[in-house]
C-alpha cells in the first residue's frame, strides 16, 4: 500500500484536482487498493481515473457516466454484481452500483482484449471506435504517460 500512497500523494501534489485534496487522495488510494486486489496495475488505473474525473467520486459527465472511472449506465445495468440493475438515468438507481468495481471490471475486460495499455485505454474511452490518430487515441497516450510517471515516482527510475 505504501507504493500506492506515494503515487497518490505525488499525483495530487503535482496535478490539479477540482475537489478537496483529501477526498481526491482517499479516492485515489481506494482505487489503487482495489486495483491491486484485482491484480491490475494501480498506476494505469489511477491515471485513468485522474484523466476521467480528476479523482472525483461524484463526477457526472454530460453523457451520464459517473464516478471516478466514469462508468456508463449500461455497465451497472448488465452486471448485477455491481449493484441492482438500473432502470433509468435517475440517480436513485446509481446508489447501489459500485462504480469503482464496475470501472475496474470494464478496464480488465478492455485490457484483456487489447495488445497494450494505450489501446485498452482508448477502447475504455471510445470502445471499438478507437483508432490511431483520433482524439481518444491521443487522450490514451496522456493516460499512459502519466501512469509511467506514477511508476517512476515509486521506483525512482
Amino acid at each position: 500500500m505504501l507504493a500506492e500512497s506515494i503515487m497518490c500523494a505525488w499525483l495530487i501534489s503535482s496535478h490539479p484536482v477540482n475537489i478537496d485534496k483529501e477526498i481526491a487522495k482517499n479516492t485515489c488510494e481506494l482505487i489503487a487498493t482495489r486495483a491491486k486486489a484485482e491484480e491490475l496495475d494501480p498506476s494505469i488505473v489511477i491515471s485513468l481515473a485522474y484523466h476521467e474525473s480528476h479523482l472525483n467520486p461524484n463526477a457526472i459527465s454530460k453523457s451520464n457516466a459517473r464516478g471516478p472511472l466514469q462508468v456508463m449506465p449500461s455497465q451497472c445495468k448488465r452486471w448485477k454484481k455491481f449493484g441492482r440493475p438500473l432502470e433509468r438515468k435517475d440517480s436513485i438507481h446509481w446508489r447501489n452500483c459500485d462504480l469503482i468495481a464496475a470501472g475496474l471490471w470494464t478496464w480488465k475486460r478492455w485490457r484483456s482484449k487489447s495488445p497494450n495499455d494505450r489501446t485498452a485505454v482508448c477502447r475504455y474511452n471510445a470502445g471499438y471506435k478507437c483508432r490511431k490518430g483520433t482524439l481518444p487515441w491521443r487522450w490514451a497516450g496522456s493516460v499512459v504517460r502519466l501512469a509511467r510517471k506514477l511508476r517512476k515516482e515509486v521506483t525512482g527510475d
